[in-house]
């Protein structure tokens, strides 16, 4: 097992990074197509030594503390409790709503909401629509929230696919 660290703004040329765990420029390495801390590396558990209570006590303390912080925001930033960010996910079958690709820890779900409701970047909980990728989401996003737009892009679309068939 490692620890994992939260690698940002990385160079595969440079092999070096920001590693926000260390909160430092670090080395990177690559593993399996995914480039890691090299702090990573040098964290991991030996598999022959024992697992102790204490190393066990680390791992949950840590595990707590990111649910924490997580069902915090969700307050914060959406008005939704934990309860009702996993309904949320229960209701869209724990998949994006509008291209239906399951969520997983490397496509998290993000939260939607109408921006024409409540201004900036936090919500005041009546006006989250539901549970989108970071693709689809952002996506609206660019489109600002107009449907018409979206519906001209479907346009757009249909009719480069009828022009090419």
């Amino acid at each position: 097992m490692t620890m994992t660290h939260r690698l940002r703004n990385y160079s595969a040329k440079t092999m070096k990074g920001y590693c926000l765990t260390c909160d430092a420029l670090t080395d990177i390495k690559k593993s399996g197509g995914e480039y890691k801390c090299a702090s990573d590396w040098t964290t991991a558990l030996d598999p022959r030594e024992p697992i102790t209570a204490s190393v066990t006590l680390d791992r949950l303390e840590s595990k707590a503390d990111s649910l924490r912080g997580k069902t915090d925001r969700l307050q914060r930033l959406y008005g939704l409790s934990w309860i009702d960010y996993l309904s949320l996910l229960d209701n869209a079958n724990y998949a994006c709503q509008i291209c239906t690709n399951s969520f997983t820890p490397a496509n998290p779900a993000h939260i939607d909401h109408d921006h024409s409701c409540c201004k900036g970047k936090t919500s005041c909980g009546k006006c989250v629509r539901g549970v989108l990728c970071r693709t689809c989401n952002t996506g609206l996003g660019y489109f600002r929230d107009n449907a018409i737009s979206l519906i001209n892009g479907h346009q757009y679309i249909a009719d480069w696919a009828n022009r090419t068939n």
